[in-house]
Order: C-alpha cells, then structure tokens, then sequence
C-alpha cells in the first residue's frame, strides 16, 4: 500500500494525483474525492473510514448516498475498518462500480450552461 498526500491544488498536482490513481490496480480510500475520481475513471476502489474515528467525518453522512445516488450508482456509506489494516479483506470491500458515460456527459453540459 502506498499513502498519497491529497493537499495540492495546481492543476498540474491534481493531473499528475489522476494519473498515479490510474496505475492502481485497486484504491482504498477514507477520501470521498478520491472514491469518486476512482469511479469516474474505472479504477476499482472503496471507501473507508477507521473504527474509533468515525464521527471525525463532517456532516450526518447524507453525502455518501447524495453523491451515489446522483451519480446514478447504488447508495452507499464508507465501511468501518480497524487501524491494523493487514487484518482486512479489501477485496471483500471493493467495489466495480463506475460512473457511466451517459452520466458523466449530462453532468459536464450541466456545468457548461451554469458557467455560460
């Protein structure tokens, strides 16, 4: 496992942070952003978060389903996992699912009219 730093915001960090994600066979991640690039690009992935650290998420959670829901995927809410992290089956928790094309394309022409 590698642990990436996510504090960046040139768009040359963030073109570079896609392209490592893309090399992964798998992500693992406590990052919503992060789950949901994963899912925009194919690359299988899920969404933790660390027994004992739960409520460090701001909000009630409602995000998890927003996001998933709208993005034309079934709900879902980070899994709990503990800190010792070799006594985990991240297969058991990863996930396939990708955002279509079709969802993708309505979300870009949606951003498109609002900045026009």
């Amino acid at each position: 496992m590698d642990e990436i730093e996510l504090l960046m915001s040139s768009k040359e960090d963030i073109t570079e942070l896609l392209t490592t994600l893309l090399k992964y066979d798998s992500v693992i991640t406590s990052a919503m952003h992060i789950f949901i690039s994963c899912q925009s690009y194919g690359v299988p992935c899920a969404l933790v978060t660390f027994e004992g650290f739960e409520e460090k998420v701001h909000g009630n959670g409602i995000k998890y389903s927003d996001y998933a829901l709208g993005a034309g995927l079934a709900a879902i809410d980070p899994v709990v996992v503990p800190l010792h992290l070799p006594s985990v089956n991240f297969d058991d928790i990863t996930t396939n699912e990708r955002v279509s094309g079709e969802k993708m394309d309505e979300v870009e022409s949606a951003i498109r009219k609002s900045i026009a």
